[in-house]
């Protein structure tokens, strides 16, 4: 439940996740849906250097949108 703009709403607790961030972009969803992903990976994939990029794209609307990519060293 929350206020804004002093309007009141109320969300069903089980279809909402609350995210780290200050502000939500495409940009910043891209990297912390990036971060959850490559958390949930063995360790092992990256360093034995099978997976070497993980590329997470959100889009917006069409033609519209962010991609995070992360890089293994």
């Amino acid at each position: 439940e929350f206020l804004l703009s002093s309007k009141r709403y109320v969300l069903p607790i089980d279809e909402v996740e609350l995210l780290p961030v200050d502000n939500i972009t495409t940009e910043t969803l891209a990297r912390v849906l990036s971060d959850r992903f490559i958390s949930l990976l063995p360790k092992e994939l990256f360093d034995s250097g099978l997976i070497r990029r993980v590329d997470i794209s959100v889009d917006e609307s069409p033609g519209q949108g962010a991609t995070y990519s992360y890089v293994s060293n």
